[in-house]
Formats: C-alpha cells, structure tokens, sequence
C-alpha cells in the first residue's frame, strides 16, 4: 500500500502490477491513499484507503467499493481505514473516527463497536489503529487515547486497560499504536509516546521500556510503529 494506489509484486518477473484510482472508472480503487492490506480465509484481497474498504477480484483485475452511508446503518461506520484483520466468515476493521468494525462475509452488513461515555464497557476510543487476534483466540484492539481493549465476544462489549500513574506495571500510555504476539504468548504494545509495554501471557501486568537520553542503550524513540519477532526470538 502507498500514497498512490496498492501494487501487486509477483516473485517469478521480479515486476509489481500497479492498481490505482480511475475516476472515470468505479470499479477502479477508491482513492489513492492506500492505508491498510489483508487477505480473507477465501484467499480475498482487501484494501483500506482514507476514504473507504476496497474489495478486490483476482479475475477481473477489478474493485468493489464499501463506503459509509448515513441511511443505512448496516455499512461501514466510518470511510477511513486504518488496519485490517482476517476471521472467520469475515474481517474486523479498523477505522479512524468510526471505531471497530466486524464484515460478515455471509450478510454482507457491517457491524458497529464504538465509544459510548456512559458505557465502561465499550469500546475505549473510536480512533481504532490496530486489531490482532492472540493464539487463545482473544481478540485484542488499539485505540488512540482509549487505551488497549480486550473483546468479549459472548458479550459483545471490551474489557479496557489503561495506564495508571499511580502503577509502574500497567501499561505505558494509551495511545496504541501497534500490537504483537509473541512465541511465548506476551503481547507487546507500541504507543505513541510512551515507548513499548510488554504484558504476561494474562494481558495483566507490563514492563515497559522508553527513551533514557542518559542511556545509549535504551529505546531509540517513543513513538513505536512497529514490532517483528526474529527467528531466534529477538
């Protein structure tokens, strides 16, 4: 994905097929600003942009577009994509200002998880960055000021975690960024501004690390975007 469209690199010609908007054309990609790319259980391409979800089909080199439609409350919530997830029978998206996402595949409707003030057990924020799904099944989201939000899907309502002042071991800030699992099953947050937190495998207690200007071996930076696991586990 870049600011001009979303390229497909194939291996065998060392080549990348380009795939951007047309306006004359609507099965073409929305817009220009590519900001999120997965693929389904079926193997489906989908693709974020800042102004809505694209869809894409293998065959006809073509897109189909979702955008939200204040009249029907089964579309997306909000057009800017920020973060896709594949699942079972569908796909969890990240948005902007619209807050979680779920697409049935089945239906095709869009089901709403957002803010609610007068309910704790929202979600913590509609500014939604990141969704991942750890391997005990937990689905875990980032939110920008809202902390990190562990989804109860019996319920359908999230379980919030926030940094505390008052407590070294919660989590660094609230504005998460990214988020990963590692072999050992700890979920490390990146945040903005606050450096990475690491938790134990129950999502409960943290070690976080920041930015020492006193210490050359510190984090780099506050600001984490993103975290890779090697494979001798670094």
């Amino acid at each position: 994905g870049t600011n001009r469209g979303v390229s497909r690199y194939d291996r065998a010609t060392d080549d990348f097929t380009c795939y951007q908007n047309d306006p004359a054309n609507p099965d073409s990609l929305l817009e220009g600003s590519v900001h999120a790319v997965g693929a389904d259980e079926n193997g489906t391409i989908w693709v974020g942009c800042a102004k809505g979800l694209n869809r894409f089909n293998r065959e006809t080199g073509t897109f189909t577009r979702f955008i939200n439609d204040p009249n029907n409350p089964d579309s997306v919530s909000a057009n800017g994509i920020r973060s896709i997830l594949p699942d079972r029978g569908g796909i969890w998206i990240c948005t902007y200002t619209g807050g979680l996402n779920r697409y049935d595949a089945a239906s095709g409707k869009f089901e709403h998880f957002s803010n609610d003030r007068n309910d704790p057990r929202s979600l913590g924020a509609n500014e939604t960055r990141t969704v991942v799904r750890d391997r005990s099944g937990t689905l875990w989201v980032g939110t920008s000021g809202g902390g990190l939000n562990r989804f109860d899907p019996a319920t359908r309502t999230f379980e919030r975690i926030l940094h505390d002042p008052g407590n070294p071991r919660s989590l660094g800030g609230n504005r998460v960024w990214t988020l990963f699992e590692d072999r050992a099953g700890s979920l490390w947050v990146g945040t903005e501004t606050n450096g990475i937190s690491r938790s134990d495998p129950t999502g409960g207690l943290f070690q976080v690390w920041r930015n020492d200007p006193q210490r050359p071996d510190s984090l780099s930076n506050d600001n984490v975007w993103s975290i890779l696991e090697d494979r001798a586990g670094n």
